[in-house]
């Protein structure tokens, strides 16, 4: 009599890049999906010496692919989702008389970087201070010049002078298809949590195709990634692609 067993997986998935010396195999956090999946080709060969049907039949691997759903928006993942690179910029130094030629009124002014909007913010012009009231509100992310300001003019040369936030910035779609190494440390649930451990060994990320920016839930990161044939990996029944090594408790 077989003996039933169910599977309701969690843990953490890590990756790291492959050919960076001192790579970090690191976290991605909370992922609410982790799925791998196989497609094949087949090729076959009619009977044509009377009654029809296939005489032969060859099946190759066609690819093999992950999906991973990551619910947390670090700096890194959403470099990784967007094939991007990611860079700190921690210094939060004041910033005094960052030039803006020509603004319009009704326009959005994007300052260089974010500014702390719990700090000082001064909008000067020709190095006269700009009342706030009437002429500008302050965004996160700059200045927007009100459509009907009293003392600024379309046209008009400004400087604004604020504290920065530390940020970080990811630059899309500039970095190269690095390749990466997959870890999944999960359990399962429903056996006691007996440990799973999936070892993908070659990775190739491809971009998002789902970035949620905006929307009435949670954000997700849709990852997806080919796996590639490791040819390190050497000796009878060893996959090139991927190992999964499942645990017994009792």
């Amino acid at each position: 009599m077989s003996q039933t067993e169910s599977y309701y997986g969690s843990g953490t998935v890590y990756i790291k890049r492959r050919g960076a010396a001192g790579a970090a195999r690191r976290p991605i956090g909370n992922c609410s999906k982790l799925t791998f999946a196989v497609a094949d080709e087949s090729k076959e060969q009619q009977n044509y010496e009377g009654g029809g049907g296939t005489i032969s039949k060859v099946t190759r691997i066609k690819s093999v692919t992950a999906a991973i759903t990551a619910d947390s928006f670090s700096a890194d993942n959403i470099a990784l989702a967007l094939r991007g690179t990611a860079t700190v910029n921690a210094s939060t130094g004041a910033i005094a008389d960052e030039p803006h030629a020509d603004i319009v009124r009704g326009s959005l002014i994007l300052t260089d970087r974010l500014p702390n909007l719990g700090l000082p913010l001064e909008v000067t012009l020709g190095g006269t201070p700009v009342p706030e009231e009437g002429n500008y509100e302050r965004k996160r992310s700059g200045i927007y010049i009100l459509p009907d300001a009293t003392d600024l003019a379309d046209g008009a040369d400004i400087e604004i002078g604020y504290t920065p936030l530390a940020d970080d910035l990811i630059e899309a779609l500039t970095a190269s298809g690095d390749e990466y190494e997959l870890v999944f440390d999960g359990l399962n649930e429903a056996a006691s949590g007996e440990p799973t451990l999936i070892v993908c060994h070659r990775v190739s990320w491809s971009p998002t195709k789902g970035l949620d920016a905006l929307g009435d839930n949670f954000g997700a990161l849709q990852l997806e990634a080919t796996l590639l044939a490791d040819g390190s990996v050497t000796g009878t029944g060893k996959s090139r692609y991927f190992t999964v090594r499942k645990g017994r408790l009792g």
